[in-house]
Formats: C-alpha cells, structure tokens, sequence
C-alpha cells in the first residue's frame, strides 16, 4: 500500500497546489495554511507530466487490487498503524507525517478508488481504534455486511464512549 499513498500524495499536492492553495491562502487560518504547507513537505510534487504519468500509474495499480480481490474479495488493514490522536495532533510537521505514515491503507486505498469501511472496534488508550475493510468495487455489500458482524462482536463503539462520559 506504499505505492498507492506515495503517488496520491505526489498527485494530490500537484492538484492542491494548482486548485486549492489559492483558496485557503486567502480565507484559511494560519493554522490550515500551516497544514497544508505540511502536505507539500511529505513527499515531492510532481509536474504536469508527471501527473499524466501518475494517473497512468494509478490505473495500474487498480488493475493490481482488482486481481488480488478477484481471489480475496475482502482485505482486512488496520485503519491507523497507531493508537488514535488527538484533534490538534496535525497541527505540526511531526505530527502530519505521523498521521500520514500510519494512515497509508486509508488514503492509499482512497487514490485507487477502491471501496473500504472503517469500523471502531476498541479504545486505546482512552482513543477509538478501528480496522478497515477493503473490498471489490460494486461490491460494498460485502464490505457493509463484514461490518456490521464486526460490530455486532465488538460493541457499537458510540455507546462505549457515551458510558466512559458517564463514568
């Protein structure tokens, strides 16, 4: 899944760049502005031919996933390869690279266009911590299903949190 996070932060920053940045220069906080300058750090952009190419790219690497899912129609990926985090926690360098380090099934997945369900399945360390389901596109019934039985195992995540406020 490192490929696939790799290229969507390439292709996205270009995207960003080019569409975004003029809009939250001007109306985003500097906190935002910070963010997003963050984005730019993680990994290089690419050129406009470099970004044809990384399209081209990610048209293979779907047709990889599409294979892989014709033998296994569901994968099951940690959502976050860390425990969770606070709200702020994006606020630094350090701590955007975190997030996008352990994130790399969430976003890798997303840039693919493959359909995947994320499900809390526990706290840790006082955080909601969930796995993620990968599935075949049109297929999101299987996801939807694997879920819900996931959840009818693990507890339904709101009411742990409602009891923790109630303690």
């Amino acid at each position: 899944m490192l490929k696939p996070a790799k290229a969507w932060l390439q292709v996205t920053n270009f995207e960003m760049k080019k569409t975004l940045e003029p809009v939250f220069k001007e109306h985003g906080s500097d906190i935002i502005n910070q963010i997003f300058g963050c984005y730019y750090k993680l990994e290089d952009m690419v050129d406009a031919e470099g970004y044809l190419f990384g399209i081209a790219e990610r048209t293979r690497m779907v047709r990889e996933w599409n294979l892989l899912l014709a033998d296994y129609p569901l994968i099951l990926t940690p959502f976050l390869m860390r425990p969770g985090y606070p709200s702020d926690f994006d606020e630094t360098f350090e701590g955007v690279k975190d997030l996008f380090d352990s994130s790399i099934y969430s976003y890798g997945v997303n840039y693919l266009g493959m359909p995947a369900g994320v499900v809390p399945v526990d706290l840790v360390d006082g955080l909601p911590s969930g796995i993620q389901l990968i599935g075949q596109k049109w297929r999101e019934d299987l996801i939807l299903d694997a879920m819900e039985v996931i959840e009818s195992a693990t507890g339904v995540m709101t009411q742990k949190l409602w009891d923790r406020e109630s303690d």
